[in-house]
């Protein structure tokens, strides 16, 4: 599901206003649950190995699109992907 540049900028400043990170404890869980590595990740959201691996391992911060495309690949809302479990609203 592609989502409007008005729905990216409405979600772009409520992910500002929260100031949540990604949660790579939860995105390893995921990624566990659907037997995926950080490659098949990479081609399911199109954001290149060398830069997950870099997010993962680093600790370098993804952008707001960037967390959009890892949620989409995964299925999965951006508060559940930063693991706000008070907040989680899957979009299955």
């Amino acid at each position: 599901m592609k989502m409007k540049k008005d729905d990216l900028t409405i979600k772009a400043f409520i992910y500002t206003e929260r100031n949540h990170n990604m949660s790579w404890q939860t995105v390893d869980r995921i990624l566990k649950n659907k037997h995926w590595s950080l490659r098949k990740l990479s081609d399911k959201s199109g954001i290149s190995y060398q830069t997950i691996r870099n997010y993962r391992y680093l600790r370098n911060e993804p952008t707001f699109k960037t967390m959009c495309k890892v949620a989409d690949a995964l299925g999965v809302s951006l508060d559940e992907l930063r693991g706000d479990k008070d907040e989680v609203n899957t979009r299955r």
